[in-house]
C-alpha cells in the first residue's frame, strides 16, 4: 500500500503541473508565483514524516538538479526561465534521482508534443527542416572538434514546454504508483 503522505505529495505536484500546463498553453509563460510557491511546497513536503519521501536534503538536491539540468537549455533559448524553474519544482518534490528520470520522460514527451503542435499550427515541414539542419550542423561540428549550437535562425514557433514536463512527470508518478 502506498504511503498516504507520498500520495498527497505526488497529488500536489500533479495539480501544480496541471495548473502550469494550462497557464503555459494559454500564455507561453510559467508564473514565478507558481514556481516559487511550488518549490516551497516541495521543500515543506519533504519535512513530512513518511516512509519513502525524500528528506529535506534530498529535496534541495532535487531542486538544484532540476534547475541545473535545464540551465543549458535555457541558456540556448530552447526553453524559458519558467520551464527551468518548473523543473526545479519537480525536483523539490521528487528528489535528484527521480527528477532525472522525469526529465528524460519529459524530453521524450517534448519531441512528440512538438510534432503535434507543429502539425496543428501547419509548420511541421519547417520544424523537420530545422531539426535536420541542426543535426547536420552539429554532427559536422562535433566531428571537427567543435561544440554544439542549438540556435535556430528560422524558428517554427514557440512550444509550451510545461506540457512536456507535465506529461513526463505524470508518467513517472503513474509508474511509481501503479507498477
Amino acid at each position: 500500500m502506498q504511503d498516504t503522505n507520498a500520495l498527497l505529495r505526488d497529488g500536489l505536484l500533479a495539480v501544480l503541473l496541471l495548473v502550469a500546463l494550462v497557464i503555459d498553453v494559454r500564455t507561453l509563460r510559467v508564473p514565478n508565483r507558481l514556481s516559487f510557491g511550488g518549490a516551497i511546497a516541495g521543500l515543506l513536503a519533504s519535512l513530512l514524516p513518511a516512509h519513502g519521501l525524500p528528506g529535506f536534503g534530498q529535496a534541495l538536491a532535487g531542486l538544484a538538479t532540476g534547475l541545473v539540468l535545464m540551465l543549458p537549455l535555457y541558456a540556448t533559448r530552447v526553453v524559458g526561465a519558467g520551464d527551468a524553474k518548473l523543473a526545479a519544482v519537480c525536483g523539490a518534490f521528487l528528489g535528484a534521482p527521480q527528477v532525472v528520470v522525469a526529465l528524460v520522460f519529459s524530453f521524450i514527451a517534448a519531441g512528440l508534443l512538438a510534432l503535434g503542435f507543429a502539425a496543428w499550427r501547419g509548420v511541421l515541414r519547417k520544424l523537420l527542416v530545422n531539426v535536420r539542419g541542426l543535426v547536420q550542423a552539429n554532427a559536422s561540428a562535433l566531428v571537427a572538434g567543435g561544440g554544439l549550437d542549438l540556435r535556430v535562425h528560422d524558428s517554427a514557433g514557440t512550444f509550451p514546454f510545461a506540457s512536456a514536463l507535465c506529461v513526463g512527470t505524470l508518467t513517472l508518478l503513474a509508474l511509481v504508483h501503479l507498477v
